[in-house]
Order: C-alpha cells, then structure tokens, then sequence
C-alpha cells in the first residue's frame, strides 16, 4: 500500500528528520505515487543532509529525466561532479548531459567536464576512451575534423 508507506515514512522524519535515507525513500515513495515534483524535492532533502548519498542522487537523476526536468538534472550533474571532482565518471556523466543541449557555452562546459574527467581517470582506460570517444563526436558536430580524427587515433592506442 504506497499510500501507508508514505504516511510510515512521514513519521519517520518527524520523529527523526536529519536521516537522509528516509528523505530518499519517502521520495521513492511519492515517485510510485505519480507525485514527481514532491519526490524530487524529497531526494533533494536527502542529498542535502549527505551529498554523498549515491542512491538518492541516481533518484532524482531517473525523476527529473521522466519529468523531462532538464535544469534540475543539470543541476543534479553539476553538484554531484563538482562534489566528486576526482570521480571521472561523474565528470563524464556531467559531460554527456552537456553534449545533449546545442549552444557553444554548453560545448564549452561539456569540454570542461571531459577535460575533467580524463584527468580523474588515474588510469581507468575505459573511462579513458569513454571521454575521448564524446571529445571526438563532439569535435567533429562543431565541424573541426582534424581533432576527431586525432582523438580516434588517440584512443586505439
């Protein structure tokens, strides 16, 4: 019954409202109920209470795509890579939701963050390549070949 789960969870965090899991799984709660924006709030709480929750972040990454809340996930890649600044896959997940939007402050940003996350690999080739691989598409979508190119060749070595 989602309904009382949500009322269970409710007095959860009344009685104890600095624990970030329940946050996380009363917006779980209100996300099954169709209550999107009330969950996406919810998760919001818990990463506030711990920026490091993983779970409630990937949360409200999969809300704000089903919402098609664009700025809230971006927001979300923002935080959690600029909280994670040595995480290459974050970077790379920030990176990736830049190369979906189309104007060069964005490319910009999204160079950023490749740059970023090739530097937080610390040996990690698939992520490695991964970066290359976006570096080189978006390269080559503005038009400058001869760095896609390179970067190909780059990343069979």
């Amino acid at each position: 019954d989602p309904e009382g789960a949500l009322a269970n969870l409710q007095l959860a965090i009344e009685a104890a409202p600095g624990k970030p899991q329940a946050h996380n799984n009363m917006g779980w709660a209100l996300h099954q109920l169709g209550r999107n924006q009330e969950a996406m709030a919810a998760f919001g709480a818990a990463l506030r209470l711990d920026p490091d929750l993983e779970q409630a972040h990937r949360n409200l990454l999969r809300v704000a795509r089903i919402e098609e809340d664009f700025s809230a996930e971006r927001a979300e890649h923002v935080r959690w890579a600029q909280h994670r600044p040595h995480d290459a896959k974050a970077q790379l997940a920030l990176a990736e939701n830049y190369l979906r939007q189309v104007d060069a402050t964005v490319e910009r940003d999204a160079f950023a963050a490749m740059l970023a996350a090739m530097r937080a690999c610390h040996g990690t080739k698939e992520q490695l390549a991964h970066a290359l691989d976006l570096m080189a598409v978006a390269w080559q979508e503005l038009g400058v070949e001869p760095a896609a190119v390179w970067l190909r060749a780059k990343r069979k070595q």
